[in-house]
């Protein structure tokens, strides 16, 4: 969702790509510590890094996921009702007395 304009911002600046790597550097020691291989690599800042970004990634997730199960409900419930409005229209005007041929 957000890698690759993250990419195309550090392909175009070479400040982006540093500020990347001082952010990516800690967290990938980390995740080498926390999988097992490489002993030294915790760092409280690859833990700050690592946790914080789980939170806010997993906000974003659920937020991208209510947006489309919303989208989908409206969505269904237009299709819904153009499918049944002219049989809607005949019920109001039959109800009505007004007979129409098709």
């Amino acid at each position: 969702m957000w890698a690759r304009p993250v990419v195309q911002l550090m392909r175009a600046s070479p400040l982006a790509t540093h500020l990347a790597h001082f952010l990516v550097d800690p967290w990938a020691h980390y995740m080498a510590w926390s999988m097992g291989s490489r002993p030294d690599g915790f760092t409280w800042t690859g833990w700050l890094i690592m946790h914080v970004g789980f939170a806010m990634c997993s906000v974003i997730g659920y937020t991208a996921l209510a947006i489309d199960v919303v989208a989908a409900a409206v969505q269904s419930k237009v299709v819904l009702a153009v499918l049944l409005a002219p049989i809607a229209k005949q019920l109001i005007l039959a109800s009505r007395g007004i007979v129409t041929q098709q």
